[in-house]
């Protein structure tokens, strides 16, 4: 899989060395930029098991975090303003 995404990277670049970046391959370039900047974290999910594979996942085990942080700032407020 990874050696998949390494020759779509590749192939882009190859392409982009002689086109400008124009407004028309705008979109298409800056992906294809994103896509080599971010490679270790799109795969990260493969070679670290802790990392949750989906998105809702993650989402899903910050929520109980994300509760306690608001009831926190509450208390801190109630506290200021008796």
């Amino acid at each position: 899989m990874e050696a998949c995404y390494d020759q779509i990277v590749e192939k882009e670049k190859e392409e982009y060395e002689n086109i400008l970046a124009t407004e028309y391959y705008k979109e298409r370039y800056n992906l294809s930029v994103r896509m080599e900047k971010y490679r270790e974290n799109h795969f990260l999910f493969f070679h670290n098991l802790q990392v949750p594979a989906t998105k809702n996942e993650a989402e899903r085990l910050l929520r109980g975090y994300r509760r306690k942080q608001k009831v926190n700032l509450f208390d801190g407020v109630s506290q200021i303003f008796g």
